[in-house]
């Protein structure tokens, strides 16, 4: 059985819209199986069917400072863009001459 796994992976690599295409397939035909004693009038489904949709906060994004517009976390490990960001948003903060 794992060695389907190690197929799946390489299909995912070489060709992702396959990939999401399947897996569209497989999610449909799931929410659309039905449990054997199910009837018309109350329709039970084969298997529970739950989405989880996770957002970050946008708080936490940075923008960069370059010659083209970049976002990205502050958990980024690319340390160069987080002290460039950083060193923009800290300047922006700073108070001008004419605000005291």
């Amino acid at each position: 059985m794992a060695r389907f796994g190690y197929a799946w992976a390489r299909t995912a690599r070489e060709n992702p819209q396959l990939t999401l295409e399947a897996l569209a397939r497989f999610v449909t035909l799931l929410s659309s199986a039905r449990d054997s004693e199910s009837d018309e009038r109350r329709p039970r489904p084969l298997l529970p069917i739950e989405a989880h949709l996770w957002v970050r906060p946008v708080g936490r994004a940075l923008s960069g400072v370059s010659s083209r517009p970049e976002f990205r976390w502050y958990e980024d490990e690319r340390s160069v863009a987080r002290r460039s960001a950083l060193a923009a948003a800290s300047a922006s903060a700073a108070p001008s001459s004419g605000d005291e």
